[in-house]
């Protein structure tokens, strides 16, 4: 898959997808956003992900990596952020640096990698928030790998972090 990059002094993905993905071999491309501002949400996904069974194979395809940088306020309510592998690849990493970070109604960021049965490692995810960083309505942060593979590590570094309501 190619890679994607966008830079913008604010952006809006509301009930929207911003995908790269690849099927059989290789590696999806990289998503990379920029921006002052973004709010993700509406069931809106950021994908990179690797070769998906769901197409008929189950082979090595890896996903890439996914980095946001944004400088002020960053908002995710029930959407997705996240680097998946199916078959044997790995899932990427997912780095994200705001200024502040909320995540509301069951918003995820995750790295996951592989079925049963199968090889893939879950990707890192790094988040580093100058500000506050919240996580309310059963928002979630995962790297998982559902077979015997390791699951990626999760670092979260944030001015003051607030879990509320699940």
């Amino acid at each position: 898959g190619g890679n994607i990059h966008i830079i913008a002094g604010a952006l809006t993905v509301d009930s929207s997808d911003i995908k790269s993905g690849t099927f059989y071999t290789g590696t999806s491309g990289t998503v990379t956003i920029e921006t002052g501002t973004f709010s993700l949400s509406n069931g809106s996904t950021i994908d990179s992900s690797g070769s998906d069974i769901t197409a008929g194979s189950n082979l090595i395809g890896k996903g890439a990596d996914v980095n946001i940088n944004v400088t002020g306020a960053m908002s995710m309510d029930d959407s997705i952020i996240t680097s998946k592998a199916y078959g044997d690849g790995d899932a990427g990493k997912v780095r994200i640096h705001a200024g502040t970070l909320s995540m509301t109604n069951s918003a995820q960021i995750n790295s996951t990698a592989g079925d049963f049965f199968v090889l893939g490692r879950g990707g890192d995810i790094v988040i580093n928030v100058a500000g506050a960083m919240s996580m309310d309505g059963f928002s979630k942060i995962t790297s998982q790998s559902p077979s015997d593979a390791d699951a990626g590590q999760i670092k979260v570094s944030a001015g003051s972090l607030a879990l509320t309501n699940g």
